[in-house]
């Protein structure tokens, strides 16, 4: 790669983790969530977005799974998980949901997923309702979501 390709990349790289810091507005919030409920609940501090345990799921397959019902403007603040990948779906007809990393900004619609590596900062933004499939690997312990929003920014 010549120089000028490597300033390129580096503004690129330089371009996206300033549009992750705008859109995180420096929220300052950490969850320590435990088992995701067996019925539809509401998620955290949320008045609108609903989460339930996908319990066969996880069992057969060694992860932590759950559905998350999203409404159209809400959103989920910058965070990560330090020890598991997680792995998103977009699954009704009509959703479409916005992720926003330090690397990249992505939009995604019924059918399309992504997934983070453990410790990958992400917001994801509800463009319209939408209803996520979320899996996280290796199961969490005991089920608890460790998920620490970013804090001073």
């Amino acid at each position: 790669m010549n120089y000028v390709n490597k300033m390129y990349a580096k503004i690129d790289k330089l371009n996206n983790e300033i549009n992750f810091l705008l859109k995180s507005r420096g929220n300052l919030d950490v969850i320590n969530l435990k088992t995701p409920p067996n019925s539809w609940s509401y998620f955290d501090k949320s008045t609108t977005d609903k989460w339930k345990l996908l319990k066969d799921f996880s069992e057969d397959l060694n992860v932590t799974a759950c559905l998350y019902k999203g409404v159209k403007g809400s959103k989920l603040l910058a965070h990560k998980h330090p020890n598991q990948t997680e792995h998103i779906s977009v699954e009704n007809i009509g959703g479409k949901i916005l992720v926003v990393t330090k690397t990249f900004e992505k939009e995604l619609n019924y059918t399309d997923s992504i997934v983070f590596s453990e410790g990958e900062e992400h917001i994801i933004f509800f463009k319209e309702d939408t209803t996520l499939l979320c899996r996280w690997k290796p199961r969490l312990k005991n089920d608890e979501i460790e998920s620490t929003y970013k804090k001073d920014i």
